[in-house]
């Protein structure tokens, strides 16, 4: 029995993973000068993506951790390299240029379900029970072809080539892929996601950068949102899409978690400094990294003062390049959502085919993650966004956002008073600098 069930071992041959397993592929895998000996384990996971960290594994680990391997080739009376020797051989002599080149800093990302399924499935069953399932060389495609020529486009700012960070597809092999999900079942998982699992038609997994923090740095994560108000909220809204929602769900269900933080908080001309400080430094202290200080206090101090400050300048800057991501999104998210009269909740008309691939290229910039790794010194900070994968556009998934944004209407949840929420401050602040009605607020951080 494996000790060791997050850990699984692979080689990583010509650009390719295969599966380590006692049989002649391997056998002529593990004598090619290009076999690399990896080791995956299981870091993190999504509703739709596990990733796993790509190791250089030591010999310790090998030993610690490989079955006994069976005998690969016999010559007479005697014995060759067992499977596990030859490993063990490949481990000695540690990754190729090559390989180290493609793997170290890297995450490998593969595919999972979009349906629940606590029992294996065939391919024949996952194929026909996952109609929705889009596979990791379509996601790369509309990555490279579509959201990061958007992002970029006419864009002049140093460094928006970088906000996406480096990816690569890579065949992963059938045998691989049913290991790893092997593994996936016998590991202690969150409960939000222990019904889904790798899907096993993939033949493609992703390379991503891995933006954990290194010695002497730190990193925070969060999700960006709207960053405009919704063009459905009615007049005088007192609640902006985001922290209408997060009011809604908890209502619905206690457990649901209220916004702290309202992202329109970013693009505010006058943003509550005070709040921002706040959630940045509830990042900082989850972030898992401490600085190397003399005293407590001083590092108390850098954690929960300099750090949430100089995290904030960044954010806010009128010339820094995370207030240029934060505009640039924001921009993106107008500029994409179709006419409100084409995707009018009581129109009889379907929205045409371009409304909805607009819709759902706006909807990804509302999903997408920004990762900052900084030195606890800011004198390098590093800015990337993820969860860039190209939403649905088909009409049920337009017709879901079109019902979500109906109940937010309906139940008067634009009108409730939020003291988190910065879109009243907004409204003031146009109507005190006679920028216009709501039309033009929601318009005001548009380039």
């Amino acid at each position: 029995m494996d000790d060791h069930p997050r850990r699984t071992f692979a080689l990583f041959v010509d650009n390719a993973f295969y599966a380590y397993e006692t049989g002649e592929d391997s056998l002529s895998l593990l004598a090619k000068s290009t076999s690399n000996a990896v080791m995956l384990q299981h870091f993190n996971e999504g509703n739709a993506n596990v990733l796993y960290t790509v190791v250089e594994p030591t010999q310790k680990d090998a030993e610690s951790t490989l079955p006994p391997g069976s005998v690969a080739v016999r010559e007479g009376n005697h014995a060759s390299e067992s499977y596990s020797d030859a490993f063990m051989t490949l481990v000695r002599r540690g990754w190729t240029f090559e390989a180290r080149s493609r793997l170290q800093s890297m995450l490998l990302r593969v595919r999972k379900n979009t349906v629940d399924g606590h029992n294996p499935l065939s391919l024949e069953q996952q194929a026909s029970n996952d109609l929705h399932y889009v596979p990791t060389a379509t996601i790369y495609e509309d990555l490279q072809n579509q959201i990061t020529p958007l992002l970029t486009k006419d864009y002049t700012i140093d460094g928006a080539a970088s906000w996406v960070p480096p990816q690569s597809t890579h065949h992963i092999s059938p045998e691989l892929l049913k290991r790893l999900d092997q593994s996936l079942r016998s590991i202690e998982r969150r409960p939000k996601h222990k019904s889904k699992f790798l899907n096993l038609t993939e033949t493609k997994a992703l390379l991503v950068e891995d933006m954990r923090a290194g010695p002497g740095q730190f990193t925070i994560d969060f999700k960006l949102k709207w960053l405009s108000q919704s063009p459905f909220a009615p007049p005088l809204s007192r609640r902006c899409r985001t922290c209408a929602l997060s009011a809604m769900r908890h209502a619905v269900d206690a457990t649901s978690k209220v916004s702290c933080f309202c992202p329109l908080t970013l693009v505010d001309p006058s943003p509550d400094k005070a709040r921002l400080h706040s959630f940045l430094k509830g990042l900082v202290l989850r972030s898992g990294s401490s600085p190397k200080t003399s005293t407590l206090d001083e590092k108390l101090d850098m954690m929960e003062n300099t750090a949430p400050s100089k995290l904030a300048h960044f954010l806010l800057n009128e010339g820094g390049e995370g207030h240029a991501i934060v505009k640039r999104l924001a921009a993106l998210q107008i500029e994409l959502d179709p006419p409100v009269m084409e995707t009018a909740m009581d129109s009889v008309q379907p929205p045409s085919i371009t409304a909805n691939k607009n819709k759902a290229m706006a909807m990804t910039f509302r999903d997408c993650s920004l990762f900052i790794r900084a030195d606890w010194n800011f004198n390098n900070v590093e800015a990337r966004l993820a969860d860039l994968d190209m939403k649905s556009n088909e009409p049920e998934k337009v017709v879901e956002w079109t019902n979500k944004e109906k109940a937010l209407v309906d139940g008067g949840w634009y009108q409730l008073e939020s003291p988190i929420c910065a879109w009243p401050r907004i409204q003031g602040y146009c109507a005190n600098n006679n920028a216009g009605g709501t039309d033009s607020t929601r318009h005001l951080v548009a380039p």
